[in-house]
């Protein structure tokens, strides 16, 4: 029972027959290798043979040794997707180097079978110098098969420790992210249908334990809209869940807002105290990301209250040590 609890609050699918919206988000809990989750991923070693397998541990997604060249350690989601395709990740980086190629990446309209694997991949090097990237390419099917549909190079176009990278898929437009600012964008009409998953990149031995993922939500399906709307032009104040949540020290927000004004997002402990003020001062429309750091906060239940003008939203967030 407590192990049902547990995966019901970190690794919940939601299926709604009315919108047609399908949910998946994970913080990494379990110790696995390869990644299985109670068997909703399939494994680049387990089944498509020629790539490798995604493991986890102390809530870190990340590789395993690889031998081949562009053999990237995968995991694609079991089941059947809607088409339009949205996945959000956090990234972990430590030790970022220019001596191996460092990517996390985001599947969609994916498919993996024995010595095949077709769908599209956003990857996003963990670097922050110029030799930084975001990329957009398309598996054709056999290892080392793939199609470059969109390269952006410098270092605004890397990540690190505890950005949040966005792929999105509406239509035949592709999409990536990074903290919420579009970074590269492509159109491609080869996949109509597959799933969303995640991957790193081949030939990091020894470093796959420096980088990876420590969330990860997926949504397809319903109206689409929210993966389309550009985040420099929202259309209404929010405030966004943390992520990842439950998180262990570091966690990120996300708001928006439709015009300028003085805003506030400030952080309260289980008692009502403040413990800490991340945004006060005037902003500007559009949309942003904060991070939180509990590492001096007492474990439980915290609270972020963001407040423009007559506008309060509030999240709640389980910090949990």
């Amino acid at each position: 029972m407590i192990f049902f609890l547990q995966k019901l609050l970190l690794c919940l699918i939601f299926l709604s027959v009315a919108g047609f919206s399908q949910t998946y988000t994970t913080n990494f809990d379990s110790t696995q290798n390869p990644i299985s989750e109670g068997g909703v991923w399939l494994n680049g070693k387990t089944v498509g043979l020629d790539w490798y397998d995604i493991a986890t541990s102390s809530g870190i997604a990340h590789g395993t040794n690889t031998v081949a060249t562009y053999s990237d350690p995968t995991a694609i989601l079991k089941g059947t997707w809607s088409a339009d395709q949205t996945a959000q990740a956090t990234v972990y980086s430590v030790n970022p180097t220019n001596s191996v190629y460092q990517e996390v990446e985001l599947r969609l309209r994916s498919t993996m079978t024995a010595h095949s694997s077709r769908g599209y991949e956003v990857f996003f090097r963990c670097l922050k110098t110029a030799e930084a990237y975001t990329q957009i390419v398309k598996w054709n099917g056999a290892l080392a098969d793939f199609t470059y549909i969109a390269s952006n190079t410098g270092a605004q176009y890397g990540v690190a420790n505890g950005d949040v990278v966005k792929a999105t898929i509406v239509g035949n437009v592709i999409t990536a992210y990074i903290n919420g600012v579009l970074k590269a964008q492509a159109t491609d009409n080869t996949y109509s249908t597959g799933n969303p998953g995640i991957g790193f990149n081949y030939g990091c031995n020894g470093t796959y334990n420096d980088f990876g993922f420590t969330s990860y939500t997926v949504t397809a399906g319903g109206t689409g809209n929210d993966a389309n709307l550009l985040p420099a032009s929202p259309r209404r104040f929010s405030l966004s869940q943390n992520s990842p949540n439950p998180f262990h020290s570091e966690t990120a927000l996300w708001y928006e807002l439709p015009w300028q004004g003085y805003v506030t997002l400030k952080v309260y402990d289980m008692l009502g105290r403040e413990v800490a003020t991340l945004v006060n001062e005037q902003k500007n429309a559009g949309s942003y990301t904060v991070r939180f750091d509990g590492l001096k906060v007492t474990s439980g239940i915290c609270t972020a209250r963001l407040t423009a003008g007559k506008f309060v939203q509030t999240r709640r967030m389980l910090l949990l040590k």
